[in-house]
């Protein structure tokens, strides 16, 4: 897979354009010669600070891809989350499928735009961001994200158990205030539903990597990468879901996923410790598994202090040398922690 990053204005998105927002979109993917049906994910971030702006930007967005791609639209997901890196913009990032020995389709399942990768008899969905708002039931609108999900894979005859990434975007993810039917706090609540749905029979071959992410607004989204071969998982998970570091390989992208952040442990200390700790984590991570000459195509950073993005952007820049940088002001669900990274490496020939 390829990835390419680009900033577009936001004012078409908030005034609900769309054909303006897909005019803009066409034109910076032709001034790119980017060939739309070779795009297999777009994915969008700007900064959305209430539900009510949000769903004004998702609506625009999504009615914008039809625009844009005609009938044949790639998954998509509409984050609401600052962009650091892009200068008060919306920052757009596209993946191209750039394997010749890879075949993608554009498919639609119940009105939610998704693809599909297949090389022989191996296939991996991308899903774009599932969301499902209940207005104040965080309960319902994880549940129903989820269920949709599971829906969605079994159409493809798929399972929990192919899932190799999964990214849980939640508004106010790091607060301390609980559900009073459950008890549980928003985090708690992704965790909870979570089990219900992943059945340990199916997960033999490691849990998938999982990025639980807060947002602005806009309600939960889960978004995931799920792959299988003659319908067994076929990505190769290293690490636990709930551990701070993990690794996994999904071989039909030929790409290493990697994630890392403080403990819990090293969470009482400033950015600049915490970046290099999830650094050195991160080349750990490397290091033992033979990977610390292959190129890394992408650093994704979450943030929770706008005012630490020079530091961290720095550290990263000169001690990975990745080919890009997003640095997304979000926080995670271990509150003390000031920092996640994610890494897409690009497996050497």
């Amino acid at each position: 897979m390829k990835y390419t990053l680009f900033e577009i204005d936001s004012e078409s998105l908030f005034l609900d354009k769309p054909e303006t927002f897909a005019s803009h979109l066409s034109s910076i993917l032709n001034d790119n010669k980017i060939d739309k049906k070779s795009i297999a994910k777009i994915e969008c971030w700007l900064s959305i600070l209430n539900d009510e702006d949000y769903a004004i930007c998702y609506n625009t967005f999504y009615a914008a891809l039809p625009e844009c791609f005609k009938n044949q639209y790639p998954a998509a997901t509409l984050i609401a989350q600052a962009p650091l890196t892009s200068n008060n913009k919306t920052l757009i990032k596209v993946s191209l499928c750039n394997n010749k020995d890879n075949t993608i389709e554009h498919k639609v399942f119940q009105k939610h735009p998704y693809t599909v990768i297949r090389n022989q008899n191996e296939s991996l969905i991308l899903s774009g961001g599932i969301r499902y708002q209940a207005i104040d039931d965080t309960l319902r609108s994880v549940q129903g994200a989820y269920d949709f999900a599971e829906q969605l894979l079994d159409h493809e005859e798929m399972h929990f158990g192919q899932i190799c990434h999964q990214w849980n975007y939640m508004p106010k993810i790091e607060s301390p205030l609980t559900d009073p039917h459950t008890n549980w706090t928003n985090s708690q609540t992704i965790t909870e539903i979570r089990n219900l749905y992943f059945d340990p029979s199916l997960f033999r071959h490691g849990y998938p990597m999982q990025n639980d992410i807060g947002l602005n607004s806009g309600g939960f989204i889960t978004d995931f990468i799920a792959a299988s071969k003659d319908g067994f998982p076929t990505a190769q998970i290293k690490g636990n879901a709930e551990d701070n570091n993990q690794l996994i390989y999904i071989p039909l992208l030929d790409e290493i996923h990697i994630k890392s952040c403080p403990s819990a442990e090293q969470s009482n200390t400033s950015i600049t410790e915490q970046t290099d700790m999830a650094v050195q984590a991160l080349q750990k991570l490397l290091k033992e598994n033979n990977l610390l000459a292959n190129p890394i195509l992408e650093i994704k950073i979450f943030i929770s202090k706008k005012s630490d993005f020079n530091t961290v952007h720095s550290i990263l820049a000169e001690t990975l040398e990745p080919e890009s940088i997003l640095v997304l002001q979000a926080q995670t669900a271990n509150t003390k922690a000031l920092i996640a990274i994610e890494a897409i490496l690009k497996m050497k020939a």
